[in-house]
């Protein structure tokens, strides 16, 4: 019987310095993840106060549409510096009066009388329109919402995306 309150106390002893132990760790790693997120959010909201977020739409002629949805971009940056960046560099354009006019975006070539049109989302309309200058004379606005789309242009204005 002595020989078991022995054994008994000896595990008491071991169960109570593991639960001792694991709770520092669960508080040491709570601190750390705690510090890790206030510079986190300190981060984001330095970040906040330079760039934008944008959501950027590419529907192809077969109605396939890839959305960039809270694309974070510098103030100051233009439609095209954005498509640059959503596509990571795979589209080309040819300087059309010394702006570039896409004639490529991720790899699908404009062809005949199929061009790449971009159209912004009005919201207090509720409705796509049509872009008024080029892409890279535009300059974005916060929460702005845009579409490249492949538009058969052999009627104008095009069809909406």
């Amino acid at each position: 019987m002595k020989g078991t309150q022995g054994l008994w106390f000896a595990v008491s002893l071991f169960l109570i310095g593991t639960t001792i132990i694991a709770s520092s760790f669960s508080v040491y790693y709570y601190l750390l993840y705690s510090d890790a997120k206030e510079q986190y959010e300190q981060t984001l909201s330095s970040l906040r106060s330079s760039t934008y977020e944008v959501n950027i739409m590419v529907e192809f002629a077969n109605g396939t549409r890839i959305w960039h949805n809270n694309t974070i971009i510098p103030i100051g940056w233009s439609l095209f510096n954005a498509t640059l960046k959503i596509t990571n560099g795979n589209l080309k354009y040819i300087l059309f009066y010394g702006a570039p006019a896409m004639t490529s975006i991720l790899g699908t070539d404009a062809q005949g009388s199929r061009s790449w049109i971009w159209w912004s989302w009005n919201f207090t309309e509720g409705d796509w329109q049509l872009g008024e200058v080029g892409a890279s004379a535009f300059i974005l606005k916060d929460g702005s919402t845009f579409a490249w789309y492949l538009a058969d242009t052999s009627t104008w204005p095009p069809t909406k995306p």
